[in-house]
């Protein structure tokens, strides 16, 4: 049965908050990944335009709606080639890791920065709203890292096991509908509620406790 409240049962100010903090999330685990490739030694993120923080390239429709309304999802996939990796296959690990530890670096950054907003615009309504936005991203961003550790597509860890059977990245690229139209459909299911618990646990440490 389809949990669809779960998607559209929200208030406008909070769906707002979570369709900008959502391509924020994109916009720096896109760019975090090209940036951890380019460093390890494959230029192609960089030449295929993806060292960039604009969400448009790095935007996935099924990922990008799943990200904003359900705190899971994917980013457009990324080429990467692990032969022009210094490490080699065992670099992708740094590659797709570092990319989620940088998000949830800029998140719990993020999150140090309501109180000074509060502090200087007391009361006002940019800073109510940034703050929205600032909190929608944390909690985001930390559900969505914990989701992207999954080594399946279209998730980050998916790269892992790309590479380690050495599966060409056309081959992805023709079934990448299919697998985003499912995995879409079973988020629709509410199915990963079920890590709710434990996504709040990691919230609370990552975020509230720093």
């Amino acid at each position: 049965m389809f949990d669809l409240q779960r998607f559209f049962a929200t208030s406008g100010q909070t769906l707002a908050y979570s369709i900008f903090a959502g391509l924020l999330v994109i916009s720096i685990h896109g760019w975090a990944l090209a940036f951890m490739s380019r460093t390890l030694g494959d230029r192609g993120p960089q030449h295929d335009g993806r060292l960039t923080f604009n969400p448009l390239v790095h935007f996935d429709l099924v990922g990008t709606f799943c990200v904003c309304l359900a705190q899971i999802g994917w980013i457009k996939p990324i080429q990467i080639d692990v032969t022009q990796l210094r490490f080699g296959r065992a670099s992708i690990w740094m590659v797709t890791a570092g990319s989620l530890l940088i998000l949830v670096f800029s998140a719990n950054l993020a999150w140090q920065l309501r109180p000074m907003l509060v502090r200087h615009f007391p009361g006002g309504m940019p800073a109510v709203v940034a703050v929205g936005v600032l909190e929608a991203f944390g909690k985001i961003s930390i559900s969505y890292a914990l989701f992207n550790l999954i080594p399946l597509p279209p998730f980050s860890m998916g790269h892992w096991i790309a590479a380690f059977r050495s599966i060409p990245s056309y081959r992805l690229k023709h079934y990448w509908l299919w697998l985003t139209m499912a995995l879409g459909l079973i988020i629709a299911t509410g199915l990963p509620r079920l890590a709710n618990p434990f996504v709040h646990y990691l919230q609370n440490i990552l975020l509230f406790n720093w």
